[in-house]
């Protein structure tokens, strides 16, 4: 693992982070659009 800059670093980790929520927040809204679907 090479050593990156700290802009690079806090780009990535933003990145992931970002990936993270979006798929959070779809987990979220999936169950909700399959009860709404199943009522």
């Amino acid at each position: 693992m090479q050593e990156k800059s700290p802009s690079e670093r806090i780009f990535t980790l933003s990145k992931q982070n970002f990936v993270i929520k979006k798929v959070g927040i779809d987990m979220m809204r999936i169950p909700t659009f399959v009860l709404l679907i199943i009522t």
